[in-house]
């Protein structure tokens, strides 16, 4: 799940949320909310290097999912990354490996 960093902070170079990425914050939450099993990461990436600043965007965003009382104690994971030639903040989804292979094997072995 991706959004420009336009949308989210109003510029590149932003770092405080805007209005504007109310919705999108809500549906990730809801997401987050319909798959209880699954984890996330939060990268905010960039194109020139400064990933203290992808860091806080991706924080920023972070601290909002945190704001509903059903994510407050879910762990949830920030970081900076070079994006190389694309900016933005992507949601990345961790599914349970565990689970799903053990699925595999189970089937597997019918």
């Amino acid at each position: 799940v991706s959004e420009s960093l336009e949308t989210l902070f109003g510029s590149d170079t932003g770092l405080k949320l805007q209005p504007e990425s109310e919705n999108w914050i809500n549906g990730v939450i809801g997401l987050l909310k319909a798959h209880p099993e699954m984890q996330i990461s939060i990268e905010g990436l960039t194109m020139i290097g400064d990933l203290s600043q992808a860091a806080i965007q991706a924080t920023a965003v972070m601290n909002a999912l945190r704001k509903d009382e059903a994510l407050k104690n879910r762990p949830l994971w920030a970081s900076g990354k070079d994006g190389n030639f694309s900016e933005g903040i992507d949601i990345v989804i961790h599914p349970d490996y565990r689970k799903f292979y053990y699925s595999v094997k189970s089937e597997m072995q019918r």
